[in-house]
């Protein structure tokens, strides 16, 4: 039983340097997972205005929108990460990845 509290402990203080980097994957994953339907409430919004400015809205949303998404989501997700237990670390991201791979596949993109 110590080799795998052991194990687990290795593999907790290992990712512990990570946890910014955990953090944003996990952040960006989630944009992959939600992006199509955070994007239709966009498109839902500026449906009635003209082509040009959908464009213009469309554009910005991808490449300020959810670059500000990650950027901001992410440091809560790590503060978050942070405060897990270095022992249940490894088991936690490895859930956490677990259950998106789930909700993704539950949602048809894999």
């Amino acid at each position: 039983m110590d080799w795998i509290n052991d194990t687990l402990l290795q593999a907790g203080l290992w990712m512990r340097g990570y946890t910014t980097q955990i953090a944003l994957a996990l952040v960006a994953t989630l944009l992959v997972v939600y992006g199509q339907d955070i994007l239709r409430a966009v498109k839902a919004v500026v449906r009635p205005y003209p082509l040009v400015f959908r464009l213009l809205v469309f554009v910005l949303m991808c490449v300020f929108g959810f670059g500000a998404i990650a950027v901001f989501l992410a440091p809560w997700v790590a503060q978050g990460l942070m405060m897990v237990d270095t022992l249940w670390l490894a088991p936690t991201v490895a859930g956490a990845f677990l259950i998106l791979g789930f909700v993704a596949e539950r949602r048809q993109q894999l």
